[in-house]
């Protein structure tokens, strides 16, 4: 039912018909056609202990153990691939492309590998290289749309407009559900100049795939070049409501409001921009990632981390809990989730995972430091001043704790005591010692 809501507004917003026809699952992304690929296959003695402190976001200890198993087998292809994948996680290039070709010397007829070498080389700008190795995977397996796909955006990225066009066509011929493909055709034919054409293409993405937010925002994009400036609000706003991350949609609807004098709300949308612009990097690599592993907890905490950083709150909470639901005893995720908790007003529930970071580690300040705010905010100051105090025990160092603690003594009117611990915060604070 979802589907076919997104469905119908994507038809609207491009001026077409609005279909009652129900959608189709979205595509598998290329990574997520990777993994599929990978699996169901018999695993090795010793790759499935891998697997699980893979599943349980232990990648070192992952690592040592492939490392051992390559050391007794060093002509197993399966290990290698394993040892690449994880370098790939852990953003050791280098490392990942020595496996992948050490498991092509093992086994060179596996398309698969052929694509995991050529995402390495392209994370590298190593465009060349990634180009030949997608040929080898379409050597072996010619009929593949994602690698077809995959090459398309090697030409796109160097500029090679017909050559990615395409490519991008042939994925399409091959799997006209592949939404990616429909999107990146849209941006070429914009780039190109034939707009309509365009269109076309970002409204069969949006079929297949009803939340593709660069779909979205491509054509808000177009829509307002055509001067049809109420379609490509609307579109550029769905995008963002989609993806709130989506940072073209915020950079083109913000350019677009201050042409037309509306100063404040473009200057916010391109502040966000800005934000993102500074994390885009990082943001891609994670996503990339999580499309890979979709439940690794580390890649959960970091995308809530940067959600949190660039004022998606909301968005971060629910990352955070995903990353908890694999490793529940993560103290510092857990007390990252509290804090939001804490700042939106659920004090109640906030309590309780500050107290449940402390069953576990009951040597973590911060969130004693935490916890004394809580209690504060429910009005229970002894409480509080027994929760700051361990803070400061643990780490006598710890500014805010002192910050707070000197706080709530003014509060209780024992100004000698509030006073002294002031004057610890301020200390600290020029000192740069911090909580």
């Amino acid at each position: 039912m979802r589907h076919r809501r997104w469905w119908r507004l994507g038809c609207c917003l491009l001026g077409l018909g609005c279909s009652q026809e129900p959608v189709p699952p979205a595509p598998p992304t290329l990574a997520q056609e990777m993994a599929r690929e990978m699996t169901g296959r018999a695993e090795p003695t010793g790759l499935v202990h891998v697997k699980g402190l893979l599943r349980e976001g232990r990648l070192q200890a992952a690592n040592l153990a492939l490392e051992k198993l390559a050391a007794t087998r060093p002509n197993d292809a399966g290990i290698q691939r394993e040892i690449g994948d994880l370098a790939v996680r852990m953003r050791a290039a280098d490392r990942a492309e020595v496996a992948y070709l050490r498991a092509l010397e093992i086994t060179p007829d596996r398309a698969e590998l052929y694509r995991s070498l050529a995402l390495v080389y392209r994370d590298q700008a190593r465009y060349h290289k990634a180009a030949e190795a997608l040929g080898q995977a379409l050597r072996v397996a010619p009929e593949h749309a994602h690698t077809h796909f995959n090459l398309g955006q090697i030409y796109e990225g160097q500029a090679r407009y017909p050559e990615a066009m395409a490519a991008f066509e042939r994925a399409v011929v091959l799997d006209s559900t592949l939404a990616d493909a429909h999107h990146r055709l849209g941006v070429v034919q914009t780039r190109l100049g034939d707009q309509n054409k365009a269109l076309e293409h970002l409204s069969q993405a949006l079929r297949h795939d009803p939340r593709h937010a660069g779909a979205y925002a491509q054509a808000g994009h177009v829509l307002l070049v055509q001067g049809r400036d109420e379609e490509g609000e609307r579109a550029l706003r769905t995008a963002m409501r989609v993806d709130p991350l989506a940072e073209e949609a915020y950079h083109r609807l913000g350019t677009h409001y201050i042409r037309q004098g509306k100063q404040e709300e473009g200057q916010l949308l391109l502040d966000i921009f800005s934000r993102l612009k500074k994390v885009s990097r990082e943001l891609q690599q994670t996503r990339f990632l999580l499309d890979l592993y979709p439940e690794d907890p580390g890649l959960r905490a970091r995308l809530g981390s940067m959600l949190h950083d660039l004022g998606r709150p909301e968005h971060a909470l629910a990352e955070y809990r995903r990353s908890l639901a694999s490793a529940p005893a993560d103290t510092r995720v857990r007390n990252n989730l509290a804090n939001i908790l804490l700042r939106q007003g659920q004090v109640e529930e906030a309590i309780v995972e500050f107290q449940r970071v402390l069953e576990i580690d009951p040597q973590y300040a911060n969130a004693y430091n935490n916890l004394g705010t809580a209690w504060a905010m429910e009005g229970k100051d002894e409480r509080a001043l027994g929760a700051y105090l361990k803070a400061i025990e643990l780490h006598p160092e710890h500014s805010d704790a002192h910050q707070n603690l000197g706080n709530l003594y003014m509060r209780r009117g024992e100004e000698e005591q509030g006073l002294a611990e002031l004057e610890i915060h301020r200390r600290l604070s020029a000192a740069g010692a911090g909580g």
